[in-house]
């Protein structure tokens, strides 16, 4: 084989593998901003597809609790896949492994009642 086809070869495969790592850190690092920016009482979609409001989120398992319909479901936060548009966002970070309080929103009557 002629050596400039192999390095050509080799060039091309390690564009491939340096886009690829790019891309996978670009990705990363907006579901990481997105999860810092969840707060109780905002709604999400998960990467299932169920759409809920979050009544708790438990920063020493790193979860959170949905509420959909009249069910409670307890997701990891990594399932979170969109805040949807009309939700409130936080300015300050969910509780992390050192601060393992739990956040509840207290509901009336017509919070119960999904929409």
């Amino acid at each position: 084989m002629d050596i400039a086809l192999i390095i050509v070869v080799a060039v091309l495969f390690v564009g491939m593998i340096v886009m690829q790592f790019i891309s996978t850190k670009k990705n990363r690092k907006k579901q990481e901003e997105m999860l810092s920016k969840v707060v109780v009482g905002a709604e999400i979609m998960t990467i299932g597809g169920v759409i809920g409001k979050i009544v708790a989120i438990d920063g020493a398992k790193n979860t959170i609790t949905l509420l959909t319909g009249n069910t409670e479901m307890v997701f990891t936060q990594k399932a979170i896949h969109s805040v949807l548009a009309d939700s409130p966002v936080a300015s300050v970070p969910v509780p992390s492994a050192e601060n393992e309080s739990v956040d509840h929103v207290e509901e009336n009557a017509e919070d119960k009642e999904y929409k």
